[in-house]
């Protein structure tokens, strides 16, 4: 197109030609329902395991506790968001008794140091029993671990 603006490249790092860069697009063409056959494979994957909770809750949650169930590794850093988003799906879900759903969370998942513990938890859960917006899914760890599409599919999403 009127000059060398835009280059393809070959995995060697050479310029490639415009015919051999269409056979490459043809070569590697995939239909709208193969895409989606990948795309959903790879989402059950992810998406396998964890805490059986989470099967009709929110992807992300279900993704960070399965991780810190495997890893054996809880989460340090971002507590507070983890934990906000945890309450939402815990009164959505376990309205009875969502105050000790936090609490069992928070002692699972969440790492307990001088500044956090139950005490902290019970003070936030206090606050907490006041109405609640909804999930903050564009806040860290619940933002790199979002599904959307199957979260609004899911009950408690």
């Amino acid at each position: 197109f009127n000059g060398n603006e835009r280059r393809a490249y070959r995995p060697d790092g050479s310029k490639m030609d415009l015919d051999y860069f269409l056979k490459v697009i043809e070569a590697n063409l995939q239909t709208k329902e193969s895409l989606q056959e990948v795309s959903n494979k790879k989402i059950k994957e992810v998406l396998t395991g964890g805490p059986e909770e989470f099967a009709d809750g929110p992807p992300c949650l279900q993704m960070i506790c399965k991780e810190i169930q495997e890893s054996g590794t809880k989460l340090k850093d971002e507590r507070d968001r983890f934990l906000y988003n945890y309450m939402v799906f815990a009164k959505k879900k376990f309205s009875e008794n969502w105050e000790k759903k936090v609490l069992e969370a928070a002692r699972n998942y969440i790492l307990y140091d001088e500044i956090w513990g139950d005490g902290k938890v019970e003070e936030k859960i206090k606050y907490w029993k006041k109405d609640t917006a909804g999930f903050k899914c564009n806040d860290l760890p619940i933002s790199s671990y979002c599904a959307r599409g199957t979260c609004l599919k899911r009950k408690f999403g």
